[in-house]
């Protein structure tokens, strides 16, 4: 009565829900993330033909070495701004190994790429976790939800590298405090209290990506507000659903590695290709539902109806509406509701004249004939 109270999520049916759609989801992720997996599946392909048979490598034999550079130019601007274009850490390789070199690396590129290709299934997987209607092409077009999320993944990724760094300082003062007066035993509590820091912070920001695709919007302080008061639970939920992940990836290992030896080497990395895509689904309705619960975006009507938000921010809409942007025979249709309708008054019936020379019988209808007695 009155009181905000903050709403809450159910772990385990959170987690049986992600379990559930990391398989019944798969239509809805293939609709429009279909391309991304093939892609992914390709690289997959690649990169196991490439450590089977180096003599399929393809890629030319200094693009391993343009990747290096590429990475030390990264690095060097964000360190000293400068670099060595000079070193070649592949120095003294044949060209086979540097052509195996580079495909491996071509492989991962393609791999990122696949996953990028991806973005418009997890967003229709997030929706569909939200109760909401996913896209229905069946291109892997990119609008503002996928945008959104991709933004929300790198600005995530962003603040999580600046809180890492931030946070890392006063700990390592207080650190460097505890070494000086020789306190050595109470050097590992800032470290502590510092990896605690980064996961608190880690899991406040961890429903960003979710609510930016499922709302269509980057909103940071939102997403971080749903995770208020909720951090520990949803830890608890998050180290769960991992402990699960690992039994099923270890059931699957030891198949795929019995298969290896039974059938032929590269069939474990096929298992674990489509183990990683179950992943990538089941994590991302598990997300979904998490952010849907905390949102207030459940069923209504025992799942017969579902909160929308554009069906709410429609409803805003009209309520502020001005008068005068209704058309006239609308304004009229409204003025009319308005009234409240008035009761029609029973119409008059005037009494017929009587005769008094006829029986009352005769002279009145309401006559009710007495007995004698």
């Amino acid at each position: 009565m009155g009181l905000d109270m903050k709403r809450n999520f159910h772990a385990i049916d959170a987690i049986a829900y992600a379990l559930q759609a990391g398989f019944t989801a798969i239509p809805t992720f293939l609709r429009r993330g279909w391309l991304g997996v093939v892609v992914f599946l390709a690289s997959i392909a690649v990169f196991a033909g490439s450590l089977m048979q180096a003599e399929d490598a393809f890629a030319e034999a200094d693009f391993a070495a343009v990747v290096y550079q590429f990475g030390a130019m990264a690095e060097g601007f964000v360190s000293d701004g400068t670099y060595d274009e000079d070193v070649d850490p592949f120095e003294g390789l044949t060209d086979e190994d540097r052509q195996l070199i580079g495909t491996i690396l071509l492989a991962w590129v393609a791999q990122f790429v696949g996953i990028i290709l991806m973005v418009p299934g997890f967003v229709d997987v997030y929706r569909g976790a939200a109760y909401r209607e996913p896209g229905g092409s069946f291109v892997p077009s990119f609008g503002r939800a996928e945008i959104s999320l991709v933004v929300a993944y790198i600005l995530s990724f962003l603040a999580s590298i600046a809180f890492i760094i931030v946070s890392a300082i006063p700990a390592g003062i207080i650190g460097a405090v505890f070494a000086a007066i020789e306190v050595p035993a109470a050097i590992v509590l800032p470290v502590i209290a510092w990896i605690v820091a980064v996961i608190w912070f880690s899991l406040r920001i961890s429903l960003i990506p979710a609510n930016a695709a499922i709302t269509g919007q980057v909103a940071f302080g939102e997403g971080f507000s749903l995770t208020g008061g909720r951090v520990w639970k949803l830890f608890g939920t998050y180290v769960l659903l991992g402990f699960v992940f690992w039994l099923i990836s270890l059931l699957f290992g030891v198949l795929g590695l019995a298969a290896d030896l039974t059938i032929g080497i590269g069939f474990s990395l096929v298992v674990n290709a489509l183990l990683t895509i179950y992943y990538y689904i089941a994590s991302t309705a598990f997300y979904g539902r998490i952010t849907s619960d905390l949102s207030g975006l459940s069923p209504v009507d025992d799942g017969e109806g579902a909160m929308d938000l554009d069906d709410i921010a429609s409803d805003d809409a009209d309520e502020t509406e001005p008068a005068d942007a209704l058309p006239v025979e609308a304004a009229l249709a409204m003025t009319t509701r308005m009234v409240p309708p008035q009761k029609a008054a029973a119409p008059r019936t005037q009494k017929p004249q009587q005769s008094y020379g006829e029986p009352m019988r005769l002279r009145d209808p309401a006559y009710v004939r007495r007995r004698l007695r």
